[in-house]
């Protein structure tokens, strides 16, 4: 007996627009469902405000499409399918307004090996910071951790990112959750450093990232406040040296007793 297809999301979305306002806005409350479905009960005022506007049968439409959404990411690793889809059923007119342009796959793809090493990140073993300040539906953070997943370092990321439209965030949370990406979500305007919410995804807590930012900035401190270097494991706390009151300019004699005067 053949294996009975999984379905589309997209016909889901169809189905739902023609009795809602559109599309789009079913769109925009899935999206918002689905990223609050993998938020682990972090997100359920934001749900119930979603589920509020739709009947029973229309949420089990949604996990319908929820599931359909996995099964296809699951065929495409590391591929952004919400992104283009998105871009589809969205106006031309309304996507230029807001400004929102979404950097096509090749291009992310050459991006994110231009922009890191991934064997010199993975020999190093020590996790690296990206910053995206308009991540889109997170096309080009999934182009570099599919250049990391090969070595299984995808755990090696720590991304925040920010983007000035909710659906683009929530796209971002799904893509990054379900690809195992620790990152951290700003709705936000990067320019203006109006900053709405942030919203930290399972794997962010998983791999430890809170703890080792608290960590730094305790390092910090003890550097800026109080003088003190890094401690070693097997050393107590060393204090830096006092700085030496000569004079910056003063030639210096070697063992010999030669002066290098920089000529």
């Amino acid at each position: 007996m053949p294996k009975e297809k999984a379905g589309d999301f997209r016909d889901t979305i169809i189905e739902l627009g023609k009795t809602k306002s559109s599309a789009i806005s079913v769109f925009s409350d899935f999206t918002r469902a689905v990223a609050c479905a993998l938020a682990v009960q972090t997100r359920e005022e934001e749900y119930l405000e979603v589920a509020g506007r739709y009947e029973r049968g229309e949420l089990e439409l949604f996990s319908k499409g929820m599931g359909q959404l996995i099964v296809e990411m699951e065929a495409k690793p590391f591929t952004d399918v919400l992104g283009p889809y998105y871009q589809e059923i969205a106006s031309p007119a309304t996507l230029e307004a807001r400004g929102e342009f979404y950097t096509p796959e090749s291009i992310s793809s050459l991006i994110g090996q231009l922009t890191l090493n991934p064997e010199e990140v993975i020999a190093e073993g020590k996790p690296v910071s990206i910053s995206e300040p308009c991540v889109g539906s997170g096309g080009m953070i999934l182009s570099i951790a599919k250049h990391f997943a090969a070595d299984k370092a995808v755990d090696l990321l720590r991304v925040s990112a920010t983007d000035v439209s909710p659906v683009a965030c929530d796209m971002t949370y799904i893509n990054t959750t379900l690809w195992g990406i620790p990152t951290a979500v700003t709705w936000g305007n990067t320019l203006t450093m109006d900053l709405q919410r942030t919203w930290k995804n399972i794997h962010w807590f998983r791999v430890g990232e809170e703890e080792r930012l608290k960590m730094l900035k305790l390092k910090d401190l003890l550097v800026s406040d109080f003088g003190y270097v890094a401690i070693p494991k097997d050393k107590p706390a060393e204090k830096k040296p006092e700085p030496t009151q000569e004079a910056p300019d003063t030639p210096q004699a070697d063992e010999q007793g030669q002066f290098d005067l920089g000529l």
